[in-house]
């Protein structure tokens, strides 16, 4: 990842993570396919994405790191 300024000041506002400043890798944000972006691949617990959006309301994706970092962060669940 990343997160030098002078690299990051060069993509667009949505290809820029909300959590580390970096790349969020988003194809969309780089003219690439929806389907080919990497985190259409995630499975990610409910509680995960509703964080995300409570932390980030309106704001670009995150990166994997960040977004792969708030959900190791949850409680874990017991079935």
């Amino acid at each position: 990842m990343n997160t030098d300024s002078r690299f990051t000041n060069l993509l667009p506002p949505e290809a820029v993570c909300p959590g580390c400043g970096g790349d969020n890798g988003c194809a969309v944000a780089h003219d690439q396919p929806a389907e080919s972006c990497w985190c259409m691949t995630l499975s990610l617990p409910a509680e995960a994405l509703n964080r995300v959006k409570r932390k980030y309301p309106g704001s670009a994706c995150l990166c994997r790191d960040c977004l792969m970092k708030l959900a190791a962060d949850l409680p874990a669940t017991t079935a």
